[in-house]
């Protein structure tokens, strides 16, 4: 029964797959062109693991179908919005149009998984389609007040530790200034990248490691200030070198190249957060949980 039904959701999903073809094309090549959205390519595969290593333990019956409308009358609305604003002017980004489409297509997966594997079996998997809409990439408006908040967080951060550390400066607006150079924290340093790659590694870690929903949340919410930290910690870095050590280390490879190096920090401090979750929850496999 659970192979039957698994065999339906993975032809109704195939479907999907060949209807939508062209936009997810077009979605690959641009994730495969863009720093911010490259992991889009992996969450495929890792839903897929994630929904295989539990299909052993989907059971129960079906269930009223009726829920599926509400993710179909969703996907509906933006395919409908897409193709009102496909020709519109001033055109829709790129970006947008994609999150527009590739919505819909998310939304038609839900609602074809609750019909074929049924309410409850769907319900044992939700976290890993869940994990799934992350193929859905965001408005092009939310990803610059992201930026804007990454990159002033971690302006205010870099401030206050170069201010314990005592070396004089002052904010002005989002620039350090202080003696011999100024620092300004530029767009480019608001660190949405790693962030978001830490936010994902979180994600992963969460379900294969913890089993409280409380848990999980907890973890993944930990990457955000986790995250302001590290880019704040570079910034004062930089800072304490160029006041320290040479005025130019803002054109040598720390500053262009150094960012790997202060991610693995916060990756550290994911996983000291992640061991002190794992303290209070029973030992459990993780086609359990």
């Amino acid at each position: 029964m659970v192979t039957s039904r698994l065999r339906w959701f993975s032809a109704v999903t195939g479907l999907l797959v060949l209807v939508f073809g062209f936009p997810l094309v077009t979605l690959a090549k641009f994730a495969f062109g863009s720093e911010l959205y490259s992991y889009i390519l992996l969450i495929p595969f890792i839903c897929g693991y994630f929904v295989w290593i539990r299909r052993v333990r989907l059971e129960g019956p079906r269930g009223a179908s009726w829920g599926a409308l509400v993710p179909f009358v969703a996907g509906f609305g933006l395919l409908t919005a897409y193709c009102l604003t496909y020709q519109g002017v001033p055109a829709l980004s790129l970006e947008d149009s994609l999150a527009l489409v590739i919505g819909a297509f998310y939304a038609f997966v839900i609602a074809g998984g609750w019909l074929t594997l049924g309410a409850r079996a769907l319900a044992q998997v939700a976290y890993p389609l869940g994990l799934l809409g992350l193929v859905v990439p965001l408005p092009s408006r939310l990803v610059d007040w992201l930026e804007i908040f990454l990159q002033n967080a971690s302006g205010w951060t870099a401030y206050a530790m170069l201010k314990l550390s005592g070396i004089p400066v002052v904010l002005a607006g989002l620039t350090l200034v202080m003696e011999p150079v100024p620092l300004q924290v530029a767009r480019e340093c608001s660190g949405i990248h790693s962030t978001v790659v830490l936010l994902i590694t979180s994600l992963i870690a969460a379900y294969l490691f913890l089993h409280s929903p409380w848990r999980r949340a907890v973890l993944v919410m930990a990457t955000i200030p986790l995250g302001i930290l590290r880019n704040g910690f570079r910034i004062f870095t930089l800072g304490q070198l160029a006041v320290h050590y040479d005025p130019n280390v803002l054109n040598t490879w720390i500053h262009h190249r150094g960012g790997p190096i202060f991610f693995l920090l916060s990756l550290a401090g994911l996983y000291l957060v992640l061991r002190l979750l794992r303290r209070g929850e029973r030992p459990r496999t993780v086609a359990g949980g």
